[in-house]
């Protein structure tokens, strides 16, 4: 429970009366949590000086603030060009932010572009707030800071198939948040050598993904720990900026850490490695960073970088072998551990989603080269595994503006999917035995595998599978055949 000190609360039973003085006609006064967090928002954008003290140049006050309640209202604070559907909410606080108020699902309000029509903005909403204020302000501004300063950093990358889940990478995930922690408790004697081997399991780890995956990994530390570092710096730097109103405000916040060094928490599930820990991990590069090379913080704002592509330049000369580290760390045990939990922890329609994928025999059909679809499918036997897979149980006919039609009956069908649901990238199934290619009629042999390259009109079929179209690269491998259909 958030505790305040007894003069704010006196001052928030002020400003709850004050509104309930106002007159009838006007819109519905917000809640007292919405009044809180507004004050401590408008309060929090005059320690401009405090702003640039966490990091360089950075100038809170010049990011507007857009406040998401729990009952579909939005919050505007000092913001520039507020959509004509808000109001000016006016003589309700005591604060110096112009407050406009509106509809969250206005057009113009768009949280995960980070805009109000064409303006930068900070959203947050009164729960996030509530539990961890001035932080979570700063942290918060600071991620709609660098969205517009260092754009090519700041759109996140939508791995289509989901993040990496082997039970190696887990393994070594743990290790590397274990080394971390390490560093970050060592001894100054000792702190390079702690440096040196978290980076090494890291190398030794990204070696084994795919570039995509890597850029992945960096984006989100960037997205999501870069904030979080800033505002823990903003929680221990605070009082010495802080004075009457705001340290009033402010004091229950500063006395609470966020234990950003804490990367590995008791309990986690595939979400946790996929997306959460990358806040943890990180802010504790922030973390180790501010001890190895404090200059840092300079150098990353220059160069748009994340904090730990530094981290690997400075050391990269210095790595060493891991074989005798990982085993320190028990690595058959946790490899035999994770791939346990991997196949406790993944729900039903994930198991389907993969079964197929990995089936010794596959057929892969690759329609992102495609537009503009007609789709007609069975909505009761759709498994949902995230917004990027899907399980299509039992029929899925598929047809495109290039001519191009696709009928799979009969067949689990793993989809990997773009922006919607019919947004399809990839559609994978067990390859039947029967499969046939007719070319304007003439039947095509596929023995020996290799790539066979069609431009004219062809049928592809198979029992319960018919494919029709005008272009397409037919590649066949080992236990998997590639169909590329082009428009």
């Amino acid at each position: 429970m958030r505790r305040h000190p007894a003069s704010y609360l006196r001052r928030a039973a002020a400003l709850a009366a004050l509104i309930l003085l106002l007159p009838a006609a006007a819109a519905a006064a917000p809640d007292g949590d919405v009044v809180e967090v507004l004050t401590e928002v408008d309060a929090a954008q005059r320690l401009d000086d405090l702003s640039e003290s966490v990091w360089p140049e950075w100038d809170i006050s010049e990011t507007p603030v857009a406040v998401m309640s729990r009952d579909g209202v939005c919050y505007l604070v000092d913001h520039p060009h507020p959509p004509s559907s808000f109001t000016r909410m006016r003589d309700m606080y005591a604060v110096e932010s112009a407050i406009h108020r509106g509809p969250s699902d206005d057009a113009d309000i768009t949280p995960a572009a980070g805009l109000v029509g064409d303006d930068p903005t900070a959203f947050t909403t009164v729960d996030e707030l509530l539990a961890d204020g001035l932080p979570a302000i700063f942290s918060d501004v600071f991620r709609a800071y660098l969205t517009e300063h260092c754009p090519g950093m700041s759109t996140p990358i939508d791995l289509m198939a989901g993040y990496p889940s082997d039970a190696r990478n887990l393994a070594l995930v743990d290790i590397e948040c274990e080394l971390l922690k390490r560093a970050l408790a060592a001894p100054e004697s000792e702190l390079e050598r702690h440096v040196i081997e978290f980076v090494s399991v890291r190398s030794v780890r990204r070696l084994a993904m795919g570039q995509r995956f890597v850029d992945y990994e960096r984006q989100r530390e960037w997205i999501d720990g870069l904030p979080a570092y800033v505002g823990e710096r903003s929680r221990q730097m605070a009082m010495s900026h802080l004075g009457g109103r705001g340290k009033e405000l402010f004091e229950a916040d500063l006395a609470r850490s966020r234990s950003l060094e804490d990367c590995l928490p008791d309990i986690v599930d595939l979400d946790w490695y996929r997306t959460e820990r990358f806040l943890w991990s990180g802010a504790g590069v922030c973390l180790l960073l501010d001890r190895y090379h404090p200059t840092w913080r300079g150098e990353v704002a220059e160069r748009c970088i994340d904090p730990y592509q530094l981290l690997f330049e400075l050391t990269k000369r210095k790595t060493v072998r891991t074989t005798d580290l990982l085993a320190e760390f028990g690595i058959d045990d946790r490899l035999a551990d994770r791939a346990l939990f991997i196949d406790e922890t993944k729900s039903g329609p994930e198991r389907l989603f993969d079964e197929i994928r990995n089936s010794e025999r596959r057929l892969i059909l690759n329609v992102h080269l495609l537009s503009s679809v007609t789709v007609s499918y069975d909505r009761d036997n759709i498994e949902e595994v995230d917004a990027h897979r899907a399980v299509h149980k039992r029929i899925l006919k598929v047809e495109y503006s290039s001519g191009t039609r696709l009928e799979l009956v009969g067949h689990p069908i793993a989809a990997i999917l773009g922006q919607d649901e019919f947004d399809f990238q990839q559609l994978i199934l067990e390859l039947p035995d029967d499969l046939t290619v007719t070319v304007e009629g003439e039947p095509l042999e596929l023995n020996g595998g290799g790539v066979h390259q069609l431009d004219r009109p062809f049928v592809i079929e198979a029992t319960g599978v018919r494919i029709e179209g005008q272009i397409c690269a037919i590649m066949i491998g080992e236990g998997q055949t590639t169909i590329v259909l082009h428009r």
